[in-house]
């Protein structure tokens, strides 16, 4: 997959604070990719947001981490993000676990991209 850098711009959410975002065009089509949050697929579905901080943790400062659960069941969706303090820990994280094993899952890491409007 080709990935060319478009350009860079700083997009302010009013329920997360201020953070960078890096636009690529794929496919003729634009993506937003996050610098310093990751997409987490694949984790054990009886982890919780504490252990996924301490995966998180070895790589860098971690300023946030969400698991997503089930409204119904409220048991963890098996997916979550991680977002670090600075874009350096985020690509040094991303590219030691992806593919790595947590509590028995081989999980997949990747940059997270904006979720799309409903």
């Amino acid at each position: 997959m080709t990935q060319v850098q478009v350009s860079r711009c700083l997009v302010s959410n009013q329920s997360e604070r201020s953070s960078w975002y890096k636009l690529y065009k794929l496919n003729k089509e634009t993506v937003i990719i996050l610098n310093n949050k990751l997409y987490i697929g694949g984790l054990p579905f009886a982890w919780g947001e504490d252990d996924l901080r301490q995966l998180g943790e070895e790589y860098g400062a971690v300023a946030s981490a969400i698991v997503i659960m089930d409204r119904e069941t409220n048991r963890s969706k098996g997916f979550g993000f991680l977002e670090f303090e600075n874009e350096d820990d985020a690509k040094k994280a991303q590219s030691a676990l992806d593919g790595s094993d947590a509590g028995g899952r081989k999980i997949k890491v990747d940059f997270a991209r904006p979720q799309k409007e409903r």
